[in-house]
């Protein structure tokens, strides 16, 4: 998304953005099917990490921050190239992604207090990617409201929400302090 908005255009750029565009999806889709692999032949074992690893847990707040990417280059490259109508497809996902983003960063903070318990001197930086995955949802609303060609009646429930996504991660540590304060 980088190289495609970047000011120094040269020729080709467009296209290279379009190429990492493409190894984004394949590599997301990629690891998508290797973890779905562990999870069939592996479950228990994919249960108790999940219950017992925050890393873990937390890292599934990544599939959310990658698939707010590739639906935001939906927006900078499919609608001004082909039709307006991706500019729908770019809406549609990116509320499938709002909701993926706003359960890992309510869920997984949640889960954490309850796997660590109160007084968590050292959390380990893997542990904000939930916060992460709602701001890059924010900001992914702003670009797909911008170049997606959207109608203003389905721009302005986008916005909104952007705007609450912004405030979530802060809610959410707040919460987080909440918690360990009544345990």
């Amino acid at each position: 998304m980088i190289l495609h908005n970047l000011h120094y255009q040269f020729h080709g750029l467009a296209i290279i953005s379009q190429i990492f565009w493409v190894i984004t999806i394949v590599t997301l889709v990629g690891f998508l099917l290797l973890y779905l692999l562990r999870v069939i032949v592996f479950p228990r074992y994919v249960a108790q990490q999940l219950s017992s690893n925050v890393l873990e847990m937390a890292c599934l707040s990544s599939i959310s921050i990658a698939f707010t990417t590739i639906i935001q280059m939906i927006a900078l490259n499919l609608v001004t190239t082909w039709a307006k109508g991706w500019g729908l497809a770019a809406w549609i996902l990116w509320w499938i992604n709002a909701v993926m983003a706003a359960v890992a960063c309510i869920g997984i903070p949640y889960v954490f207090t309850k796997i660590e318990g109160p007084g968590t001197d050292m959390v380990p930086p893997g542990v904000l990617l939930p916060l992460i995955a709602a701001l890059t949802a924010a900001a992914g609303g702003g670009v797909i409201c911008r170049y997606g060609e959207l109608d203003a009646t389905l721009q302005v429930p986008m916005i909104i929400v952007s705007y609450l996504y912004v405030s979530l991660p802060i809610s959410t540590l707040l919460r987080r302090h909440t918690y360990a304060d009544r345990a």
